[in-house]
Order: C-alpha cells, then sequence, then structure tokens
C-alpha cells in the first residue's frame, strides 16, 4: 500500500493483494493501517482514483465509505480503448462502523 501526503489531504497511490491472499481482509487491513498512519500525521481527507471496472477495489472503498465525487472520463488505457476513473473521498478516521480491520 502506498499513499502520498498532500496538504491537508492524502492520496492512495495503490493498494496492492496477492491473488492468493485476497477476499481474506489484506486489502482492509492495509487501509486500516494507512487511516490509522493518516490521522495521526493530522491529515484530514482521503482521495483515491479508481478503474470504474475494478470491482473489487470499488467494493472495498465503499464498504470503508468512500464516495464518488467525480470521474475521468478514459484516465485507464485498456486493451480494447480506455476506461474512466471514480475518483472518490472519505474523511481520515471516518471509517464505518461496520468496517472490519
Amino acid at each position: 500500500a502506498l499513499a502520498l501526503a498532500a496538504g491537508e489531504d492524502v492520496d492512495i497511490l495503490t493498494i496492492v493483494v496477492d491473488p492468493g491472499w485476497r477476499g481474506r481482509g489484506v486489502g482492509r487491513t492495509l487501509l486500516a493501517a494507512l487511516d490509522a498512519e493518516a490521522a495521526r500525521r493530522g491529515l484530514k481527507r482521503w482521495l483515491l482514483e479508481a478503474a470504474v471496472d475494478n470491482a473489487a477495489a470499488l467494493a472495498l472503498y465503499a464498504a470503508e465509505g468512500f464516495v464518488e465525487i467525480g470521474r475521468r472520463k478514459g484516465y485507464y488505457p485498456r486493451a480494447a480503448g480506455r476506461c474512466d476513473a471514480s475518483v472518490q473521498a472519505r474523511a481520515v478516521g471516518q471509517r464505518p462502523a461496520a468496517a472490519p480491520g
């Protein structure tokens, strides 16, 4: 997992989980660790982009309280053209009560 602080915002640059470990809460654990560190540093808002065809990432972010604030048309290249990016945000430290991790 990699994030970058910019002012009071923090951008999730990537969260990658080995295919053999997917579905076991590793992504949620990584996101929780990033969130705790961002809160410790006094950062205020998470920002991220996820491809609209990346169902696993979108499900993780939705479960973690992220909401779409915009779209970037044709942001990601694909073999059959381009795919939009969903731009999402959430306050640092505001994970839903039901979110594990």
